[in-house]
């Protein structure tokens, strides 16, 4: 995606600084740019990545860095898929399908607290664990983290959140300001 982001900047001419790296990792990439040109209104995290983080400890420090960058009042977006009706249904088989004369499979194995995401293409097989965040888990973290006014929809286009349903969870939250 880096990659795709620095060819279109220089098809499009643009001055867009980009820089990769973790979650812990994204204060210092902002003293880095431009002298330091933060804080910013708002912070994405979108596709699922959150997911990734496997302890309370990781999931905090990711959200108090997002924090870290944004201006009082700054909205933290995140973008998650729905645990809670991904753990009540526990689908083993999530999706087959055939192109290009290969089978394309995605699957869970679900684990307590964690969930084993396996894609499978054409005979080779990836697997991550990765830990459910449901809406409770994360509106917690992101009060523990400093976020207030945090509210729950069910896709980007701010629907309404239904746990039973929805397919995503979107999670706004706002920066506190300082006491």
């Amino acid at each position: 995606m880096i990659e795709r982001a620095r060819e279109n900047t220089r098809r499009l001419s643009s001055a867009v600084a980009l820089h990769t790296g973790g979650f812990s990792e994204i204060s210092p990439l902002v003293e880095g740019v431009s002298g330091g040109s933060g804080p910013f209104d708002a912070v994405f995290c979108l596709g699922n990545s959150l997911v990734h983080l496997l302890t309370d400890a990781e999931l905090n420090g990711a959200l108090t860095n997002f924090r870290s960058v944004l201006r009082p009042g700054g909205v933290l977006i995140v973008q998650v898929l729905n645990y809670e009706r991904i753990l009540s249904e526990k689908k083993e088989l999530l999706g087959r399908r055939e192109a290009g004369g290969m089978t394309f499979e995605r699957r869970y194995a679900y684990h307590g607290e964690t969930v084993t995401f396996t894609i499978s293409r054409g005979g080779e097989t990836e697997s991550v664990t990765l830990r459910p965040l449901t809406q409770p888990m994360l509106e917690g973290a992101c009060a523990a983290a400093g976020f207030r006014e945090v509210e729950s929809f069910g896709s980007l286009a701010m629907g309404v959140f239904d746990p039973a349903a929805s397919t995503d969870l979107v999670m706004t939250a706002k920066r506190s300001t300082p006491i």
